[in-house]
């Protein structure tokens, strides 16, 4: 009889390889090669007539290169070959896949410091480890053997001599590999300004890098990956509310002639105008929104005079448009709660039982994709629990509810050993257009920790965890704004006072008012006394009875009697209103109707 056995390959590094990217284009991309690579990986499996559990396809062809599913960085799959047969192929698929990316983007690219080199940094990208138990008649115990197994062989570092050093600049994205760019390439500073002027020309063109840029293999196979399709930048995703305003005055003639009037003043002086080839915006075509703002500008021309010429131009089309666009956007982290829990209790089961599990998660990850995108966003990667993406301001919450809303129904049929169903937390960052994605991605995924870090007693009196959004407003000048709650009440208090911004009805220092009273209150007033006090500065405000009734019937609830810190909870409270305010402006800007 033929031997079955539990198999399990992982792919690495994830979070480290996709946030080393200094373009929105770099982060979709590294996110978009470890799907490939893990799908090569399941496709190896399968021409070895492995049963896959982890992804669960519907179809072979949902396997090949390309394809829209998105698969995770784990494969696990029952086999009946040779362990040691099935995980070299796995591990030979992922590098031939590699390799294969590679000579794409090769063939684009101008000379190399040193081609071997640059190999050599490819082939240390990925790292390709397995492993397998004999299976049985007990699922459970073998996956339990097996995640022990695969455990111990991720700590078991490989560690062998670097291949490519050398005296090359390291990269300016990573600052681990060296740069694999021609240092003769970049304009000298002793120059002249038509010879640096034309070096920098060369330099993006042959390689898509900026004059200060050093890149090493691994950052030209993100930038150049998959041929030269564009994606939107950060800038351009802030831009997107004013951008849906301007489809009500798409015909206008007037606007049309003034960034007509743009576009040619910067051609004139030479400055590169980013595009969007195959975008079609109302009034500025196929631009990229980041031609909006006038700090994108200040990185592109360098002389004074035609910087202030050309800010003038950008001025008179938006004073004509009557708005500006807002220089925020929001960075979606979300992941799935209790997963592990729940995947331990269902695998008594059987193995058939996980692919079901596997099934709903693909299904998840591609309805997301599409939710995105309905929002106007733009997925950076959707798979299994999780999701990235970028979000204009006046369709974020509405994504993130959905999202949630959608998980919680998928998942629905499936729960841990204390019969709780998987949730979806979720972490908004919303950061300035000009912000290091790095920093940026930090800011989100800690937003979807600290959602992950939610307790709030539930109407039966007993804890809930989890099942939870946060934010995090990071302004440019001034510190950040935090505030978090769970799914229902916390999204529908803010959806209420959001549409009270929107009316014009909060005025503007009712919230750093009540911040004030909980700050200088620091566990100083018991709840009640508190209440009043904050109950009272409400009622000096001059808004609309129906608005001061809202809001002190949700501070009423939010601070009932026994709450040991109300401060605390006054200064969530005060900072949602201040959070609210951002995304009313967005859906304002947007033209939006109330009540969506």
């Amino acid at each position: 009889m033929t031997q079955r056995y539990l198999f399990q390959a992982s792919i690495g590094p994830v979070q480290t390889f996709i946030a080393s990217a200094r373009r929105t284009r770099d982060l979709w991309f590294g996110s978009w090669l470890l799907s490939e690579l893990s799908k090569a990986a399941a496709r190896a499996v399968v021409d070895l007539q492995g049963q896959l559990i982890f992804p669960a396809p519907t179809s072979t062809d949902d396997l090949e290169p390309g394809s829209v599913l998105n698969v995770a960085n784990k494969i696990v799959a029952t086999i009946d070959r040779p362990p040691p047969k099935v995980g070299g192929d796995v591990q030979a698929a992922v590098k031939e896949q590699l390799h294969a990316l590679w000579k794409e983007v090769r063939a684009q690219i101008g000379d190399l410091e040193d081609d071997s080199a640059a190999l050599a940094q490819i082939d240390a990208l990925a790292e390709c480890v397995w492993a397998a138990v004999p299976l049985g008649d007990d699922y459970t115990n073998a996956r339990a053997r097996l995640e022990a197994l695969i455990t111990a062989r991720k700590t078991t570092r490989d560690f062998g001599k670097v291949t490519w050093g050398g005296a090359q600049p390291k990269s300016s994205i990573s600052g681990q590999m060296e740069s694999v760019i021609p240092e003769g390439h970049y304009p000298h500073h002793k120059a002249s300004p038509e010879q640096k002027a034309a070096k920098v020309a060369a330099l993006r063109h042959n390689y898509g890098a900026g004059p200060a840029e050093r890149l090493s293999a691994i950052d030209l196979l993100k930038r150049h990956g998959r041929g030269q399709e564009r994606f939107l930048s950060t800038s351009h995703v802030a831009a997107l509310p004013f951008l849906a305003r301007l489809h009500a005055r798409a015909g206008d003639t007037g606007l049309q002639q003034i960034w007509g009037d743009y576009l040619a003043e910067l051609k004139r002086q030479n400055v590169r105008i980013e595009d969007l080839p195959g975008s079609q915006q109302p009034l500025i075509g196929d631009c990229d929104g980041a031609m909006l703002f006038e700090d994108r500008l200040d990185a592109e021309v360098a002389d004074v005079a035609i910087l202030q010429l050309a800010k003038q131009c950008l001025r008179n089309f938006l004073r004509e448009c009557g708005a500006h666009p807002s220089p925020y956007y929001a960075i979606l982290h979300a992941d799935g709660d209790g997963m592990g829990g729940v995947i331990d209790h269902e695998a008594w089961k059987g193995d058939e039982r996980h692919r079901e599990i596997s099934r709903q998660l693909d299904a998840f990850a591609t309805e997301a994709a599409k939710t995105v995108k309905q929002q106007m966003g733009t997925p950076i990667y959707t798979g299994g629990d999780d999701v990235l993406a970028l979000l204009p301001l006046h369709t974020a919450l509405q994504c993130a509810k959905e999202l949630a809303e959608r998980f919680k129904e998928l998942m629905n049929g499936f729960a841990d050993k204390q019969e709780r169903h998987p949730t979806l937390s979720v972490g908004l960052a919303v950061v300035h257009h000009l912000i290091p994605l790095s920093d940026a991605l930090d800011l989100a995924r800690d937003a979807e920790k600290t959602a992950k870090r939610v307790k709030v007693k539930g109407q039966n009196g007993k804890v809930q965890e989890k099942n939870a959004l946060a934010i995090t407003v990071s302004k440019r000048s001034g510190g950040d704004t935090a505030v978090c709650g769970q799914w229902g009440a916390f999204d529908a208090q803010l959806k209420q006072v959001i549409e009270l911004h929107r009316k014009g009805y909060l005025p503007d220092g009712t919230a750093y008012e009540l911040r004030d009273l909980a700050y200088r209150m620091e566990n100083a007033l018991p709840a009640e006394a508190l209440r009043l006090e904050a109950l009272r500065i409400l009622k000096r405000k001059q808004m609309p009875e129906d608005a001061r009734k809202q809001l002190q019937d949700i501070l009423i609830k939010r601070i009932p009697n026994d709450m040991n810190r109300p401060d605390k909870e006054l200064a969530s409270f005060a900072d949602g209103l201040i959070v609210a305010r951002l995304f009313a402006d967005a859906r304002n800007l947007a033209l939006l109707e109330a009540n969506p």
